[in-house]
């Protein structure tokens, strides 16, 4: 986006919201954002036709007229500011148009967004934003690319390291565990592991802080300055400066409602602390444990996942290295305590999820290695 284009915005925006004078305080303005989002997908050489999404508007913040009572949210949707939604829109159709020339074998999605905020702390500021997801699917597993320039996209190297990796047989197990439910170890694959860690991270930020010592040197990290919007962002949805939080380490659990990691699906939607790109790090002094010799169960990847902050479980849905539907439920200190990378597992990735909380459904990034967790609750559909 043109840097003098975001300059004229920015003064105009200064104009509207009107100020200069500065209306904070007790019945004043907290927050005054405008925005525009706009998204467009394709697959290989060819554009979706009519598939661009467009939205934005104004959000304010408005302060009580009663001090110590919450502020409420003013909302103006579809209004457009110094025609900026549709500059927003011709940069995206542009950026699908380059994103189509990467590779037949890729679907894409590409995102663009344009924002002016002003708070009492920060004063007026304007940003674009922009991401393209390339997507690779094959034998019931996916690759994700999310990268902030199309030159980042992936090359025909490492498109042919992911086929590879896609089409390696499944793991040998020992003997073949029992339909219906049991208990025993189970081997997530990056595409599954990614799933349990965001779910983990969930569970950290919905309770009170869980003590499970983890003695392999395992991180759960959320960081949205690691990733490109619309999963990651350098400036909050409340116009802070982007924060990493550590939600497990080795003593265990830590909730962060912090600023800077503040998110709405819309400009329609008032801010709420959510995830953005979850990744799991490790110590790589920590020995990698072996894959168990029997009774485990290799998960190729999952499909749906919650924690549940009633019961306090994580419940998994996926598919394991042969095709089959399992069931996976643990508590999270119970799988926190015992979770190891595993030795010769496929190498970590990235991947983009869409999350669920609070009304929102928003794009994350997540992220691990092959990992060994036991014992887990596990429901493996009748094989017949």
């Amino acid at each position: 986006m043109d840097p003098e284009m975001l300059r004229r915005l920015e003064r105009e925006f200064r104009h509207r919201c009107r100020v200069e004078g500065g209306a904070s305080g007790v019945g004043g303005s907290g927050l005054a954002l405008w925005e525009w989002r706009a998204t467009l997908a394709g697959q290989g050489s060819v554009v979706e036709a009519g598939s661009l999404r467009a939205d934005g508007g104004w959000r304010r913040e408005v302060a009580s007229s009663q001090a110590g009572t919450a502020a409420r949210w003013e909302f103006t949707v579809g209004e457009d500011l110094a025609e900026s939604g549709h500059r927003v829109e011709e940069a995206v159709r542009a950026l699908a148009a380059e994103a189509a020339k990467v590779s037949e074998r890729l679907a894409f999605r590409v995102w663009g967004r344009l924002r002016c905020w002003w708070s009492p702390d920060s004063g007026a500021a304007s940003s674009w934003e922009q991401g393209l997801l390339f997507t690779l699917d094959g034998g019931g597993r996916r690759r994700d690319w999310l990268v902030e320039d199309v030159r980042q996209a992936p090359d025909a190297d490492i498109l042919a390291q992911a086929v590879e990796d896609m089409d390696a047989a499944p793991p040998v197990t020992g003997s073949p565990v029992p339909s219906g439910w049991s208990e025993g170890p189970v081997v997530l694959e990056p595409e599954a592991a990614g799933w349990w860690v965001h779910e983990m991270a969930h569970a950290a930020m919905e309770s009170a802080a869980i003590r499970a010592p983890n003695a392999a040197g395992l991180r759960i990290v959320d960081d949205p300055g690691a990733a490109p919007w619309p999963a990651g962002f350098r400036v909050d949805d409340r116009g802070c400066p982007a924060r990493r939080a550590v939600l497990w380490d080795a003593h265990g659990s830590a909730s962060s409602v912090e600023p800077g990691r503040w998110r709405s699906a819309s400009v329609r939607q008032s801010p709420q602390p959510l995830l953005s790109c979850t990744r799991l790090e490790w110590d790589p002094s920590v020995p990698r444990m072996d894959p168990p010799a029997d009774g485990a169960l290799w998960i190729r990847a999952i499909d749906a996942g919650r924690f549940d902050p009633l019961s306090g479980e994580i419940l998994l849905a996926g598919k394991t290295s042969t095709g089959e539907d399992v069931l996976l439920m643990c508590t999270p200190e119970q799988a926190w305590r015992r979770a190891r990378v595993c030795r010769g597992g496929t190498r970590d990735s990235q991947q983009m999820a869409a999350c669920s909380r609070q009304g929102l459904t928003l794009p994350v990034m997540v992220g691990a290695p092959t990992l060994v967790l036991e014992p887990l609750r596990r429901y493996l559909r009748n094989r017949a």
